[in-house]
């Protein structure tokens, strides 16, 4: 069989690899821990005004066999607060940059408007932009800024055991959760 024969098979099974939603290949030495657990968020269930507690989720992503008193990196992903997650392969590339140079980076998901979180009544975001209201994006916001808090609150709290230094904790959002990192 000629080589050029072959090129139209090759560009298939690399098509079909790149669009099966494979996680993006992390650095020799950096490992990922998915689906570990920072707390809890009320969200509703399938009857309207009920709520249930939902876990949220993190993925850690570091260098293999790193010390104590390392820094981290909370990372929250983007997504007008109705989309996206902790697999977002932008996010994950950039964790797999900081954890080959040393860094924690925990990969945080947080509740979206599609979730229905409940917010007081009385909370308003700090923007005059009318596009928050028309969005209808308040409840989504708010819980936005409450898990990353959370996430935070997390990490400070289990730093011995997450090998990480409680001082230096950086917070990297983008979009979306750009706005959770500056709640």
């Amino acid at each position: 069989m000629r080589l050029s024969h072959c090129l139209p098979l090759a560009v298939l099974c690399l098509s079909a690899a790149l669009l099966s939603g494979c996680p993006p290949l992390l650095s020799p030495g950096v490992i990922r821990t998915p689906d570990l657990v920072y707390g809890k968020g009320n969200v509703e269930s399938d009857e309207a005004g009920i709520y249930t507690l939902a876990d949220l989720r993190y993925d850690l992503i570091e260098k293999e066999g790193t010390e104590e008193n390392r820094p981290a990196v909370l990372m929250i992903h983007g997504g007008s607060f109705e989309k996206g997650s902790k697999e977002d392969e932008k996010l994950i590339r950039q964790a797999d940059a900081l954890a080959v140079a040393g860094y924690a980076c925990f990969l945080i998901d947080y509740r979206l408007k599609g979730d229905h979180p409940p917010a007081p009544q009385d909370w308003e975001p700090d923007s005059n932009s009318p596009l928050f209201a028309a969005l209808d994006l308040r409840e989504a916001m708010h819980a936005s800024f409450v898990d990353a808090k959370v996430a935070l609150r997390y990490i400070r709290a289990n730093a011995s055991a997450l090998r990480v230094d409680p001082e230096r904790i950086a917070i990297w959002g983008e979009s979306a959760g750009a706005f959770a990192a500056l709640a």
